[in-house]
């Protein structure tokens, strides 16, 4: 909301002293490290629930093999910290920082061409920013579907919902808690042998989770990063562990798992 706000004032301001065609190539909106600043600590803290958990699912006697794995005290592995820095800054700051720069930018282009009014032009900005703030107050048809929620979801009051922040963060965030269960697999050592692939099924699962889930993937597997979920965007699945108490254990074919990575979208992982 407040990158909204500052993307409006500003543009009021070019607009009141006579916008020009170098106002619009110079104009920024600079909140973005602010938000990805907040998303990190979010992805930590769901790193840290994630782990928690795991932990919480071995036998007490591997808990108390963990106990020097420093994971809760502000030590998490250097690995997370860093990795969950940039996915913030490239999800979060380059969105709003670069993507709806670029948006008010070709707004604000229109708006030199003439036929709009200041007031106009600020409702334009606000319909750019409203999937990612929402509007509290816009209320759609009764019955509507598709407003902020999944699909075939109803929404229970149809209020406009920020579709487009929701599904950066849901995502992000089963991320966030599968990589927390990973390692404590990795710190469980030879006790957790493997995971398996558990989605979701349901109406909203796609066709990548229906054929992952129940895949059973060796730790040592390099496939496993590619099949870590989130396999695309609002994957809802998780990995649980495979360990020697499970032998003996009949893991996933070659060409299944070969299959499952292909599925994956180009570019996601």
């Amino acid at each position: 909301r407040k990158a909204e706000d500052y993307a409006i004032n500003q543009a009021k301001a070019l607009i009141d002293k006579g916008l020009t065609a170098t106002d619009v190539q110079n104009f920024k909106i600079n909140t973005g490290q602010a938000v990805a600043a907040r998303f990190n600590q979010f992805l930590m803290d769901v790193y840290k629930d994630g782990a928690d958990e795991a932990k919480g699912e071995l036998p007490r006697s591997k808990q108390r093999d963990l106990v020097g794995v420093r994971f809760f005290q502000g030590l998490e592995p250097r690995e997370a910290l860093d990795y969950f820095r940039a996915k913030a800054d490239f999800d979060m700051k380059g969105v709003i920082d670069q993507t709806l720069t670029e948006r008010v930018r070709r707004s604000l282009l229109q708006f030199m061409k003439g036929g709009k009014t200041m007031s106009e032009e600020v409702d334009q900005i606000r319909r750019i920013f409203e999937p990612f703030v929402g509007d509290p107050e816009k209320i759609g048809v009764s019955g509507q579907v598709g407003i902020g929620f999944p699909p075939g979801e109803f929404a229970p009051e149809n209020v406009l919902m920020a579709y487009r922040l929701e599904n950066i963060i849901r995502t992000n965030s089963i991320d966030a808690f599968n990589e927390g269960r990973k390692a404590i697999g990795d710190a469980a050592g030879d006790y957790v042998i493997g995971y398996n692939y558990s989605a979701i099924l349901d109406t909203r699962t796609t066709e990548i989770c229906r054929f992952l889930d129940g895949f059973r993937i060796r730790k040592d597997d390099q496939r496993l990063a590619k099949l870590t979920p989130t396999v695309l965007y609002n994957c809802r699945s998780i990995l649980t562990f495979i360990t020697t108490d499970d032998l003996p254990v009949e893991f996933t074919d070659e060409s299944d798992l070969d299959e499952g990575v292909r599925m994956v979208p180009a570019g996601f992982k």
